[in-house]
């Protein structure tokens, strides 16, 4: 079969970039979109890519809109209106057009055994691992064909290893079959350099800014039941979230269990919905901290984001947040109120102390960072 296909002919990757079909890219979908961008316009390729949503290749305008627009309402609408999508049509031997075809596929596998080769990203298994965080049509949506997904693909990229050691763990999958392709940052350090710029020396009203999905998993209420402890906090500073409702409770509701409702009434705590990327950077720069109380994920590109723009990060010392913040960051235990107290004294100590300043000029000029802190068990 080698010898039939050494030609000049590329073979085909189908690149499954399901995520699109949100109509706000956030997390996995931000991942995606920016891995179908370099695909979509990267020449250099020894592939000739195309793109499929679910089990249908979609033409390649209807993606390139996607980009254009990071937003998935015109790839809903080709679907609504059958328009550019078609059938995946390959033969017994894995081939399309008479080609050697592979696959690739950034969220679930709709295939199984229909290329010559199969690989997969993994984004986290909190589905199985933390399930009370989940739906139960969520866990099932994952669930459904996960044995043979996993058992018929050839080579698995996981963004962390603590998501490549629970698939090892979790399937018996052999560590060389396995890649960890950490994931990189696209804030936008235009606007937030912009941003920076237009504050200058202003002072202006302290705030500390949680991003994330309002969602069990992204655990803002542990943050509520801190407040509720320490109600001086939000005396001295605005506490500001980020993201769009998720399942589980409303975000009023987090409130309103711990008696702060007066506190969104008063804006001291603000929910500002889906933010896009160019308005997340700015909310970034402008932050005292930024918190990440999750208590699973994959990667955690807020805590990169963070990083990349020197601002202070502190967050759950859970699964894999510690392979990206490393030794810069305030850790607590995502489960106590007490621990998220003693990693916010450090942090003020360290603001006090002027050693917050030292290491986000450090972190800004790509020097080696040098904080002190420890991780909380």
């Amino acid at each position: 079969m080698n010898n039939e296909f050494r030609n000049s002919t590329k073979p085909i990757l189908m690149l499954g970039v399901a995520p699109l079909w949100e109509l706000e890219y956030t997390g996995i979908s931000n991942v995606v979109f920016e891995l179908t961008k370099r695909f979509f316009f990267d020449q250099s390729l020894d592939f000739e890519v195309r793109f499929s949503v679910f089990d249908k290749v979609v033409d390649k305008n209807i993606i390139k809109d996607c980009l254009d627009n990071r937003s998935g309402a015109n790839l809903q609408a080709s679907f609504q209106k059958n328009e550019g999508i078609s059938e995946i049509e390959v033969d017994e031997y894995g081939r399309i057009e008479g080609r050697l075809s592979y696959g690739l596929f950034l969220h679930t596998k709709p295939h199984r055994r229909v290329f010559h080769k199969d690989s997969h990203l993994y984004y986290d298994f909190s589905f199985l691992l933390t399930q009370e965080c989940h739906t139960q049509d969520t866990i099932n949506f994952h669930l459904n064909g996960l044995t043979e997904q996993i058992s018929s693909t050839d080579l698995f990229f996981c963004i962390s290893e603590s998501t490549a050691s629970d698939l090892r763990w979790l399937f018996n999958v052999p560590k060389e079959k396995t890649v960890v392709a950490l994931l990189g940052n696209n804030v936008n350090t235009d606007i937030a350099s912009k941003a920076r710029e237009l504050i200058g020396d202003r002072e202006i009203e302290p705030y500390l800014l949680i991003l994330g999905t309002i969602e069990p998993r992204k655990n803002i209420a542990l943050i509520f039941e801190w407040l509720k402890k320490n109600p001086n906090l939000l005396k001295k500073y605005r506490f500001v979230f980020a993201g769009r409702q998720g399942w589980g409770p409303a975000f009023a509701d987090y409130a309103e269990k711990t008696g702060l409702s007066s506190e969104i009434d008063s804006g001291r705590i603000v929910h500002l919905g889906y933010v896009d990327e160019s308005l997340k950077a700015t909310l970034i720069v402008g932050a005292q901290a930024i918190f990440y109380p999750s208590i699973f994920e994959g990667f955690g590109l807020p805590v990169l984001e963070a990083m990349e723009l020197g601002v202070p990060v502190i967050a759950s010392c859970s699964t894999s947040i510690p392979e990206v913040l490393g030794d810069t960051g305030y850790y607590f235990d995502p489960y106590s109120v007490e621990s998220l107290d003693v990693a916010f004294s450090k942090f003020l100590f360290d603001q006090c102390t002027g050693q917050l300043e030292i290491q986000r000029k450090k972190r800004l000029k790509g020097l080696p960072s040098s904080v002190t802190t420890e991780r909380i068990p």
